[in-house]
């Protein structure tokens, strides 16, 4: 797909999100503790997901500008992008960086602690999010001149 198929790009954090709910966050969770939870579930997350695969959804045709690891966990989040149609051409994977990862502490009422790594996406400037995206919409510029 190029940029020209596109209804937009979302540009930002990439993030694989680990959910663990339900954990008392007026509690410290301190060392050695056990604390019984639901399953754990995996989710894509930051801006890029919350708000790509939420258009994909809505019937836009969607394309991701970020960055992910070489890991796991980038595999992970462009399959996820992928399963659901959003465009990855702009999901670059960085040799040798880790995916950003966050752990999301869910306690029974919603609300959220997180731990956090901030990953790959971070290496990626406005400067340069600005340059591949005009690359990546360049025939749609010119379409419109």
């Amino acid at each position: 797909m190029s940029g020209r198929d596109l209804d937009c790009v979302v540009a930002g954090s990439c993030v694989a999100d680990v959910l663990c709910r339900p954990v008392d966050l007026s509690r410290a969770v301190g060392a050695e503790a056990h604390v019984d939870t639901e399953p754990a579930v995996l989710a894509p997350g930051g801006l890029t997901a919350n708000a790509g695969l939420t258009l994909a959804r809505l019937g836009c045709a969607a394309g991701v500008l970020s960055r992910v690891g070489d890991d796991r966990w980038g595999g992970l989040l462009r399959a996820a992008f992928a399963d659901e149609g959003v465009d990855t051409s702009g999901l670059v994977t960085v040799a040798g960086a880790a995916t950003s990862t966050t752990v999301v502490l869910v306690d029974g009422a919603g609300e959220r602690a997180f731990l956090h790594h901030g990953g790959a996406h971070r290496g990626l400037r406005a400067g340069q999010h600005l340059v591949c995206l005009v690359g990546f919409l360049l025939y749609t510029v010119e379409d419109c001149l």
